[in-house]
């Protein structure tokens, strides 16, 4: 006569998840490794070219040397545009979406 041990194929299932949870983890972890590798190169090799007047200068030379105040400044109003614009998506401080829509 034949029993049905579903005790065992618990622990068979367990173990499948398990191997596929692994699997998965070390696909992440091949997939993230070089993109650390890179940007701790960059860090590394970029570091020593960092300095106050290359962060506060505007560029110079046709824009081959100097500083990087433009492309910092830049970055900010996007940031703080994205913030505006996506927290009015959600009915935030003002509804520019929805005023876009209505005409």
């Amino acid at each position: 006569m034949k029993t049905a041990n579903n005790f065992g194929n618990f622990w068979d299932n367990r173990l499948k998840q398990r191997l596929g949870f692994g699997l998965f983890t070390g696909m992440a972890a091949l997939t993230i490794l070089p993109i650390i590798v890179v940007i701790i190169f960059i860090v590394v090799k970029g570091f020593p070219a960092i300095s106050w007047d290359f962060i506060s200068q505007m560029p110079t030379n046709g824009m081959r040397s100097g500083g990087i105040l433009p492309a910092i400044i830049g970055t900010c109003y996007l940031t703080i545009g994205t913030a505006i614009f996506f927290g009015s998506l959600r009915g935030g401080c003002c509804n520019l979406p929805g005023r876009i829509r209505k005409g």
